[in-house]
């Protein structure tokens, strides 16, 4: 058994797929701290699995007397592990047999008949001896996994509890505080006007030269197409062509000009910012802050 996962007690862990295996099984109180270290004794007065370190803490640490014994003398006989299916061809329901190499299939009968016109098709039985180190490998990758998902679990526990105990106590707090700050609204609200008519003054300011450099473009423009419009269906070859340079040169211009408006132009909105620090703020005259965001509309193509 691999290290560095989570499992569930007294369960075996198969080096074999398709007949007897050898169990092997995790220490226990490794998985009790959440992690699993191969057991490599068990204690037969206490029926525990134990891996080399914790058997030593385990006789000490343990009142009473304890009988260690190698694990590979307990379990030297071989077991059937069922695999629930999992040896099954889930096509023809039949026993899985043969591994197909070129597609990377496991086969039954029915299925190698299928790839035998392939190159490697494999008998499970002449190569599966080599594949119960990967598997120890990929096993260790899976108790990893679980282990991370656990911890997910937990960490979504503790939050969930976090958030409702927190969210209990937003009523008591607003009770406490609100015979408090009833007084400072006044001037607070005072004070926020005064801002957010500064604000808007600048942003209608900002807003209309933005408008006034477009009217600008747009005049140029319709100073330009009706004259190119008519070129386009009766001007001669001389006329088109001057009209064309001079359209080009324009419409870098204009171009530049409707970049730079589009760089410019944001909505602006804004909103009162009440602080969550109200009882270190009392007794400053800022407790409520304006808070003024922008956001690109996309109103411009």
């Amino acid at each position: 058994m691999a290290e560095g996962g989570n499992i569930d007690a007294g369960v075996d862990v198969s080096s074999d797929m398709t007949g007897d295996c050898i169990v092997i099984r995790s220490c226990e109180p490794c998985m009790r701290k959440k992690s699993a270290n191969t057991a490599s004794v068990i204690c037969k007065v206490c029926n525990e699995h134990l891996c080399g370190p914790c058997s030593h803490l385990h006789e000490i640490y343990k009142p009473g007397e304890h009988k260690m014994v190698v694990i590979e003398s307990v379990n030297s006989t071989p077991v059937e592990v069922n695999m629930k299916g999992m040896n099954m061809c889930q096509e023809h329901g039949k026993k899985i047999k043969f591994f197909c190499e070129d597609h990377s299939k496991l086969c039954c009968n029915t299925c190698s008949f299928k790839h035998r016109k392939c190159d490697n098709v494999d008998e499970l039985a002449s190569i599966s001896s080599k594949e119960g180190q990967e598997l120890q490998h990929l096993n260790k990758t899976l108790l990893k996994l679980e282990n991370e998902i656990a911890s997910i679990g937990a960490e979504c526990k503790l939050s969930e509890d976090v958030l409702s105990e927190t969210t209990a106590s937003i009523a008591k707090q607003i009770d406490e505080m609100r015979g408090r700050i009833i007084e400072l609204f006044d001037k607070a609200k005072t004070k926020m006007i005064e801002e957010a008519d500064t604000f808007k003054a600048d942003e209608m300011k900002r807003l209309g030269e933005i408008n006034k450099s477009s009217s600008n473009v747009k005049e140029n423009i319709n100073e330009l197409l009706p004259v190119s419009s008519a070129l386009v269906e009766h001007g001669t070859p001389q006329q088109k062509y001057i009209m064309a340079k001079i359209i080009k040169e324009k419409i870098k211009d204009i171009t530049s000009n409707i970049t730079e408006q589009r760089s410019k132009f944001v909505t602006s909105t804004v909103s009162l910012d009440f602080s969550k620090q109200l009882l270190s703020l009392l007794k400053e005259e800022g407790i409520i802050k304006l808070q003024v965001e922008r956001h690109h509309t996309g109103l411009f193509p």
